[in-house]
């Protein structure tokens, strides 16, 4: 059945006063890219955004804000909240780190699943490696926030290794809805050696795994 239109507008007004009072946050802000990564029957998958949302904002004030500023994300509840925290508490420290690359499109619910996998990532670096987590939509957002980190961190340290999720096949992932170059990045724009630019933001030998969905 259909939502009543005015009932919808009274529930996005809620919505939006209590990401406001909460996060800082507008729903102008998130809505288009949750509505945009797909639904699992909950309107903007909400329980599983706002329960991460909540987890990230009472260990660290101010850290969903910061976590849609500077790293891009919006599907909050795809990753777990320890692993964002640690993310922004070690925002200034200088070790070794790895980055890892999720579509702001997943019409499917694809990378939702990931979770799991994303912990045992997490457990398995701590103590020798940081973690970047990152989502973008284009390759263009993508040479932005390595660009970023490699000005943050690039003197000490270099990416040394990439995770890189997206849909699309066995050597090519999607980002975006664009279905062109510029919402898309194959293996080959991550190792020839024509992509100077790109190569100087990795270590020497970098460990680099495509997740592509192809569904």
């Amino acid at each position: 059945a259909e939502i009543n239109p005015a009932l919808k507008k009274i529930g996005e007004q809620v919505l939006d006063s209590y990401l406001t009072q909460n996060f800082g946050m507008q729903l102008a802000e998130l809505e288009p890219y949750w509505r945009e990564g797909g639904t699992s029957g909950e309107p903007y998958n909400l329980s599983r955004n706002l329960y991460t949302m909540l987890m990230v904002e009472s260990a660290q004030p101010g850290g969903v804000r910061a976590l849609s500023e500077k790293f891009g994300i919006k599907e909050f509840g795809r990753y777990p909240s320890e692993m964002l925290v640690s993310q922004l508490q070690e925002e200034e420290v200088q070790q070794p780190y790895g980055v890892v690359l999720y579509p702001r499109a997943d019409w499917n619910n694809a990378f939702d699943q990931d979770k799991e996998a994303l912990k045992h990532l997490y457990a398995d670096t701590r103590g020798h490696h940081g973690l970047r987590i990152v989502e973008v939509g284009s390759s263009i957002e993508i040479a932005r926030r390595l660009l970023a980190f490699d000005s943050k961190y690039g003197s000490q340290n270099k990416i040394g290794f990439a995770v890189v999720a997206g849909h699309g096949l066995e050597n090519l992932v999607q980002f975006g809805k664009a279905s062109g170059a510029s919402g898309t990045l194959r293996q080959e724009n991550l190792e020839q050696p024509g992509h100077r630019r790109a190569r100087d933001f990795l270590a020497e030998d970098p460990t680099i795994v495509l997740i592509s969905c192809s569904t």
